[in-house]
């Protein structure tokens, strides 16, 4: 490879190892920004010759490649944005306003250059870019008010919304836009209104239903669909999520034992070790060697259970209001489970392990009565009743 050829002096120095790899790495990102240019990758060799010339700033090989890379990036878009004008819509009109962008965010890479002046000389664009960047908002605009004018369903406010929400980025407070962004922004909302039946009259603590909806409707929102846990007098839903009651059960206090035993191994002496003689033995340090010896004892536990249980169960329809029919069906349930251990034990208390010595210290907790464990499996219900509405958010407005 030419541009990597060494001058002779350079070979076999010692001393020009170090400023040899230099080189050669210069050399490589040299070529590296022409192979670039050459094969039209015009961003690559203007990135290229600005990280060489940062180290180097007249290095003439990459002020040539970045002459040329430039000039062709810029013609390139140029006639691109050509194009784009003569379309005259909307899309074209910000496609242009990128592309001029572009243009400009190239100039200025360069222009932190120190030998810029070496370089070329930048026609300004700002104001082209900013004409192309009215002309879109001025085209999404009128785009967006006749989709309006037609609007029947809620995707046509929809995409009205999305076209005016265009002109508003390109030209905050154009005209009316503000007004008009609210409007079909509420137009194109799916409203839907989570509800709890009891048709059954379950027999139920009068805060239940209501702790039900006690979470943060806000955390299933989208872009298009708002949930409500709370009626609002004028308010019109397209859907409701509606909660059935349909059984639930509380289980009696139980109280259960279980027995079982442990042991273990332990050291309750040493047995001095004698050779044939009858001599003691000791070891290379001189000490006399002893050998553990092992009994095992062993304990008796008697293990104390307190349980008791409760369910809620009920289905989740989701009710499409205007077409009165409930599309999809999900079985929510709640439980709790209540649970309390202690234990006893006869024996020697060194062969109990450590999660009996635990077990052994704890504490029978009372029952939880009736209305408590009810309200316990009902937290339960309402954490799977969020989720069952996370998992089907997708299912409003389709």
């Amino acid at each position: 490879m030419a541009c990597l050829k060494k001058p002779y002096w350079l070979k076999n120095s010692l001393l020009v190892k170090t400023f040899n790899i230099l080189v050669i790495a210069l050399l490589l990102q040299a070529c590296s920004a022409s192979k670039a240019l050459e094969s039209g990758n015009y961003d690559l060799a203007i990135s290229r010759a600005i990280s060489k010339l940062e180290r180097q700033p007249n290095n003439y090989t990459s002020i040539e490649t970045l002459k040329s890379a430039y000039q062709k990036s810029t013609q390139s878009e140029l006639e691109k944005i050509e194009t784009l004008k003569n379309e005259n819509t909307a899309e074209s009109w910000e496609s242009a306003f990128f592309s001029y962008e572009q243009i400009i965010r190239k100039q200025r890479q360069i222009s932190g250059l120190e030998s810029l002046d070496q370089i070329l000389s930048f026609n300004d664009f700002n104001g082209e870019a900013e004409n192309a960047k009215t002309k879109a908002a001025f085209l999404f605009f009128e785009k967006g008010e006749k989709v309006l004018e037609n609007a029947i369903t809620k995707r046509d406010y929809q995409i009205a919304y999305e076209l005016l929400s265009k002109t508003n980025k390109y030209s905050p407070n154009y005209k009316n836009v503000t007004d008009l962004l609210a409007a079909t922004k509420e137009q194109g909302t799916y409203h839907i209104l989570i509800t709890i039946e009891n048709p059954n009259n379950l027999a139920l603590p009068d805060e239940f239903i209501p702790m039900l909806t006690q979470f943060k409707e806000e955390k299933l929102n989208k872009t298009w669909a708002i949930f409500y846990s709370k009626y609002e007098i004028g308010k019109i839903y397209d859907y409701n999520a509606n909660l059935v009651l349909e059984a639930f059960a509380v289980g009696s206090d139980k109280t259960e034992t279980k027995k079982y035993n442990e042991e273990r191994d332990v050291i309750t002496s040493y047995k001095i070790e004698k050779d044939e003689k009858g001599n003691v033995k000791k070891d290379d340090k001189g000490e006399v060697i002893k050998t553990p010896v092992y009994t095992t004892k062993k304990a008796s536990i008697t293990k104390t259970i307190r349980s008791k249980e409760a369910f809620v169960r009920g289905n989740l329809q989701l009710i499409d209001n205007f077409n009165m029919n409930t599309f999809k069906t999900v079985n929510v349930s709640g439980n709790y489970k209540f649970e309390s251990e202690t234990a006893t034990y006869k024996g020697d208390e060194v062969a109990l392990s450590k999660d009996t010595k635990s077990l052994i210290k704890a504490k029978l907790k009372p029952f939880p009565t009736y209305k408590s464990i009810l309200m316990d499996a009902g937290a339960d219900l309402r954490s799977n009743l969020f989720l069952q509405l996370r998992i089907n958010q997708n299912q409003f407005g389709e």
